[in-house]
């Protein structure tokens, strides 16, 4: 028998009217212990499950996100991909060829551009990789290269331009092809090949 039946015990041998009050005092405490007792175990128990619908709802977009970042990264790689055949298939090709991106900066020059432009200056394709061709060349070269370059960009159509080529202590101009390079339907940045440098002649003209 535990505590609380003793003490039903007692009270029922009490007798008389204080011993029914304090009776049926004390069965009235019972009851709404046992009523809040109820009350607190549905709350728990209502918590518990939305708890778990909480926890299901995290984990479904958990693993929706983890899918997008999954999918992103694939798309990244296959970019990467795209981008390393590009520069291993410009890398032979004897004439000049670079590829900036949508801002203009510069992501990848090929051997005959690093011989032909950069090599005479003492840079490399890594001083310029990264910046743009006024942080490279200044305002009045590299304004012009990149005004074409935005030109292209805008009307999505190639455009022949002579732009100017500063080369060690002189300066000539040299026809270029500009246009966009795209990997499938995605615009990657704008590509050019540059083609031949006018003569003395030519420039005199």
């Amino acid at each position: 028998m535990n505590i609380i039946d003793h003490i039903d015990t007692i009270l029922a041998a009490i007798g008389g009217v204080g011993g029914t009050a304090l009776f049926n005092f004390w069965r009235g405490r019972k009851q709404e212990n046992r009523s809040d007792f109820d009350t607190i175990v549905a709350l728990l128990k209502e918590d518990n499950e939305r708890l778990r619908d909480s926890e299901r709802e995290l984990s479904e977009r958990l693993y929706k996100l983890e899918q997008k970042i999954n999918d992103q990264d694939d798309e990244v790689k296959a970019l990467r991909f795209k981008l390393q055949l590009m520069e291993s298939a410009n890398f032979d090709l004897p004439l000049p060829m670079w590829l900036k991106d949508e801002r203009g900066v510069m992501l990848y020059c090929n051997h005959a551009y690093e011989v032909i432009f950069l090599e005479p200056l003492g840079k490399t394709a890594k001083d310029y990789i990264g910046k743009t061709d006024i942080e490279f060349w200044g305002d009045r070269v590299g304004g012009e290269y990149m005004k074409n370059d935005m030109s292209v960009f805008r009307s999505g159509k190639a455009r022949y331009v002579k732009e100017t080529v500063v080369l060690e202590n002189k300066e000539t101009k040299w026809e270029i092809l500009k246009y966009i390079r795209y990997a499938g339907t995605i615009k990657i940045g704008i590509a050019g090949i540059a083609f031949r440098e006018d003569t003395p002649d030519e420039l005199e003209h």
